[in-house]
């Protein structure tokens, strides 16, 4: 009798050692059921959240600090740009108008520094357009005009405004203006005056 009662308690106990481990598994697979689900909708969330102004000209453009300041920078083959700017707002998803920008070239062994006082930076064009006071500068020129273009793939700045200048002991005229991965400045139809003091 006495062994009786020993073997139902112990299928008792048994039974109830089974289902404790029982819930506790199933306790178990929801906490991680929950957490992998939590993750998928955070990760879903975040994927389809629009980003903000920074993000949407990133990896072109870096915010620095909390000013207003646009910083780009990009190697390549014959030197480097760098490009700073002061940003107006998001006109599109793509374009970015900027204020007083400044980019300094450095092609091989010669700088240029191109500045505006506005100008677009299209992300998808993958282009700045420079409008207003465009200014170039470089060792032995200095030629202003109203617009250009920055081609930020080929590195080419074009300009088809009139542009105006001086080199050495000269004054010039021209209907535009390239300047190419060698950082020579080539001006298109140029009516070049001496001058003497």
């Amino acid at each position: 009798m006495f062994f009786g009662h020993e073997r139902i308690l112990g299928a008792k106990l048994k039974d109830v050692f089974e289902r404790i481990v029982t819930v506790v598994i199933l306790k178990i697979f929801k906490v991680i059921f929950l957490f992998l689900a939590i993750c998928i909708i955070g990760y879903c969330i975040s994927r389809s959240e629009k980003p903000d102004k920074l993000t949407e000209v990133s990896p072109l453009v870096i915010k620095k600090n909390s000013g207003e300041v646009i910083r780009y920078s990009k190697r390549f083959k014959n030197g480097t740009l760098l490009l700073s700017a002061k940003m107006a707002n998001l006109k599109t998803n793509d374009c970015v108008f900027m204020e007083d920008m400044e980019a300094t070239f450095k092609k091989g062994n010669r700088i240029i520094i191109v500045k505006a006082k506005a100008c677009e930076l299209n992300t998808k064009e993958k282009k700045v357009y420079l409008k207003k006071n465009v200014q170039i500068n470089s060792e032995d020129m200095i030629c202003n005009t109203e617009s250009a273009i920055i081609d930020l793939e080929s590195n080419l700045i074009t300009g088809n405004s009139k542009v105006s200048g001086s080199s050495h002991k000269t004054k010039f005229t021209s209907d535009g203006f390239s300047i190419h991965d060698n950082g020579q400045i080539k001006l298109k139809r140029a009516v070049i005056t001496k001058v003497t003091k």
